[in-house]
């Protein structure tokens, strides 16, 4: 009698007949697949309320020199290039 095997079996089975190069391909789509299913990250304070995304790139304002403010024409830009 011809035990059934199960779905992750077949699979297995299945990828041993295709090149390395497809194998490599399903493998990609497998990992895509995941992380689909994976939520994205969300950045939360220590008690738990979400960040606003300033607050969670808090650490890089004011870290590159140029103008403060960068809704300046190009014109303007161009006469303050960053250092």
């Amino acid at each position: 009698m011809k035990s059934a095997l199960s779905l992750a079996e077949t699979i297995a089975a299945k990828m041993q007949d295709l090149s390395s190069q497809r194998q490599q391909q399903v493998l990609d789509f497998i990992e895509f697949l995941l992380q689909q299913d994976t939520p994205p990250e969300k950045f939360l304070h220590p008690d738990g309320r979400p960040m606003s995304a300033l607050e969670a790139a808090g650490d890089l304002v004011g870290c590159i020199e140029g103008p403060g403010d960068l809704s300046m024409k190009k014109q303007e830009l161009k006469r303050h290039p960053v250092q």
